[in-house]
């Protein structure tokens, strides 16, 4: 039985791969994309404002997170809440 189950998915993509079913949806959002300057990926998008290029580390994140931090004054409050 799980040979078929993995078959009847496998049919199921390849024929979607052979749709244009999301092609506006792709278009759409790759627009949105380049209306915002980015061009190429890996890109993280935080909260539609801040972007992070390329694949980075755990630690550039929480760079990040420290630098945004006086950006967002309830995060930054519930931060030194929970390390007291």
């Amino acid at each position: 039985m799980g040979n078929f189950v993995s078959y009847f998915f496998l049919l199921q993509a390849l024929t979607f791969f052979h749709t244009d079913e999301l092609e506006a949806e792709v278009i759409k959002a790759a627009d949105a994309a380049r209306a915002k300057g980015i061009t190429g990926v890996p890109i993280t998008v935080i909260d539609g404002k801040w972007a992070v290029s390329g694949g980075q580390s755990s630690d550039v994140f929480v760079q990040v997170c420290d630098r945004l931090l006086p950006y967002y004054s309830d995060v930054e409050r519930i931060v030194r809440f929970s390390k007291s």
